[in-house]
Parts: C-alpha cells; sequence; structure tokens
C-alpha cells in the first residue's frame, strides 16, 4: 500500500481503500488483492444517466437500456458475462455530485434499484477515491490488476483503454 500520496496512474499500485457497502458491511478494497481476476472500479453518481445505465443492463441484461450510449456499446456485453461469470469483481463506487454527502443507505439504494448477486457496491461518503482518482466525468472505469496496480487508469483525458476479455491493453472500456 503506496498510501494517499502516490499518484495514480498506469502500474501505480492503488492505496488501501475501505468504504461500507450495500449491505453495510465495512469492504477493504484489498480483499479483492490475489483473487485471480481483474478489479474494475466503477465511479458513479446519482446524476450520471449512462452510469445508470450500465446498473440497470448489469443487473437485467436488457441492451436495450444502453442504446443512447453508444460509446459503450462494443463492449457492454462482455463485461456483462465477464461479471456474471464472477471472471472480473466489479466495484461500483457512488459519490455526491452536488451538495449532499453519500452515505452508506445510496449504496444500498442503488443496490436495490438494480439488484446484481455480482457487484459490490461502495459509498465514498468523504470522497477520498473521487479525489484520489481526478474524477471529472462519467462513467468513470479504472482497472486494477490482481496485485492492485493500474493497468487502465482514465485520466479524463484519455480513453481508457483495456481488453477486460484477453486481460491486458486493447479495446476501449470506458472513458
Amino acid at each position: 500500500d503506496p498510501g494517499w500520496d502516490s499518484v495514480p496512474d498506469l502500474g501505480t499500485v492503488m492505496p488501501n481503500y475501505q468504504a461500507l457497502d450495500q449491505h453495510n458491511d465495512l469492504v477493504n478494497l484489498y480483499d479483492f488483492a490475489y483473487q485471480g481476476k481483474p478489479v474494475v472500479l466503477d465511479v458513479v453518481t446519482w446524476s450520471c444517466e449512462p452510469c445508470k445505465a450500465m446498473a440497470d443492463y448489469f443487473s437485467n441484461g436488457d441492451a436495450s437500456v444502453m442504446d443512447d450510449f453508444l460509446f459503450f456499446a462494443d463492449k457492454y456485453d462482455i463485461i456483462r458475462e465477464l461479471i456474471v461469470n464472477e471472471d472480473i469483481y466489479w466495484i461500483t463506487i457512488i459519490w455526491t455530485g452536488g451538495t449532499v454527502p453519500v452515505d452508506q443507505t445510496d449504496a444500498a439504494l442503488w443496490e436495490e434499484t438494480w439488484p446484481s448477486g455480482f457487484v459490490t457496491v461502495l459509498a465514498d461518503t468523504d470522497l477520498t477515491l473521487k479525489s484520489y482518482l481526478y474524477v471529472k466525468a462519467m462513467p468513470r472505469i479504472d482497472v486494477l490488476e490482481e496485485d492492485m496496480t493500474f493497468v487502465a487508469f482514465c485520466d479524463n483525458d484519455v480513453p481508457c483503454n483495456y481488453d477486460l476479455e484477453g486481460g491486458g491493453p486493447g479495446g476501449p472500456v470506458g472513458g
């Protein structure tokens, strides 16, 4: 764990992060380390329509909810399959886009609205992760290798490229 003074970039190790999940359990991001699969960080807000559409699709499998978001069209089927088959850890981190901070009830409501037995939803109550990742736009998707190093880092100016299916750099994941 390099601590929060590290600068996020490709090859950087993600600092240890803990937050309450949709079940009110304290989850340590490092609990997902060294489990043989990538960890995908999906940073969202309630005001992000593409974020909600992805959550809806991952929940119910109805691809039509993604029709307005073609930037993601060539990957969402693959990603849903990877999530459902438990080939990746998909972790949705919700933060506020407004003036009222989120809390654990927001994570629970996200899961209640778009139920999935395969997605962990965390509440970034103090904006630690949002600040560390310099989140400016959503959907914001970063990929960590099992050793918690960034293998896809979206710096808001350059689209993320990581081939989740092939396990390495390649196709667009999001941006």
